[in-house]
């Protein structure tokens, strides 16, 4: 039947037309017939209506958590445990990310794929804020707590999408006076002791990169000012039972230092010794925080 906002189809199929192909009229076992896949279309449509309409709804529908403002403020990290951070994966569907998109730390925490930017290049652009040049306060209240505080302004109370992009910790400030990295007072990221410390763990990574580069750099310092250029020599390139032989690696240095000849019983003193120091300038290397750790 008709109606004013267009036709749709009802009721079954028509037989005497669908009785010319048998697979159209003849459920298969277990009952799924043309009602079904008719049904299971509609369905289908349906889902894709509801996914359009998200995508262009312009406010997100986000529930924002209430504070319990004292007029005594308490400290940092008493407001951080005062309240119940909402899990990232309901954050994450508020704001109209694919579960694709998500890649899930525990429930307070999460990345986000880069290929969001692709599925949102025709959106708008918005306003870009950068907060900068402040000279924090001796309690430490500066850009982050600035950048928390707006972001807070301007989501929770003007009702805009907006996102705060605060870099990772990188430890080196944060059990200084200021406490943290995380903002502060009502205007900052919980759970701030796993933001501070952990986040998602990449800052351990290239933590143990930094000190493995640094471990090396001083391992070959050491040697390299304890031992003959032959003694060096003979570590890197040891006589084994089937005589001295380069690795591949130790091949593509020879042919960075311009030397042509690949036997190892064949090079001279000086290009031996071209081949074993690095000679690192003791001058050029700077440990900065790196003292905390290696006065132990």
């Amino acid at each position: 039947p008709s109606k004013k906002s267009g036709s749709r189809l009802v009721g079954d199929v028509e037989y005497a037309d669908a009785a010319k192909v048998a697979s159209v009229i003849t459920p298969v076992p277990g009952g799924v017939g043309p009602m079904t896949v008719a049904m299971l279309m509609q369905n289908t449509v349906i889902s894709a209506q509801k996914a359009v309409a998200r995508m262009r709804v312009s406010e997100w529908n986000i529930r924002y958590l209430p504070q319990d403002l004292l007029e005594k403020v308490p400290s940092d990290i008493e407001i951080a445990r005062a309240q119940t951070p909402k899990d990232v994966a309901e954050l994450a569907d508020e704001i109209g990310l694919l579960s694709s998109e998500v890649d899930l730390y525990g429930k307070k925490k999460a990345k986000v794929s880069l290929s969001v930017l692709q599925r949102l290049a025709s959106q708008k652009v918005g306003k870009y804020i950068v907060v900068a040049g402040i000279t924090p306060t001796p309690l430490g209240e500066g850009k982050s707590t600035t950048t928390i505080g707006l972001t807070q302004a301007i989501g929770a109370h003007l009702k805009k999408n907006v996102f705060a992009c605060v870099r990772q910790p990188s430890q080196g400030p944060t059990f200084g006076i200021k406490g943290g990295a995380a903002g502060g007072g009502y205007s900052q990221v919980i759970p701030m002791d796993e933001f501070n410390l952990h986040l998602t763990g990449d800052i351990h990574a290239i933590t143990a990169a930094n000190n493995l580069l640094a471990a090396q750099i001083d391992a070959r310092m050491f040697h390299e000012s304890t031992q003959t250029d032959q003694a060096l020599y003979g570590r890197l390139v040891p006589r084994l039972k089937s005589g001295r032989q380069f690795s591949q690696i130790q091949i593509n240095r020879l042919k960075k230092l311009g030397i042509v000849e690949t036997d190892p019983d064949k090079l001279t003193e000086e290009e031996i010794k071209k081949f074993v120091r690095l000679n690192i300038d003791p001058n050029t290397i700077t440990w900065q925080r790196g003292k905390l750790f290696w006065c132990s």
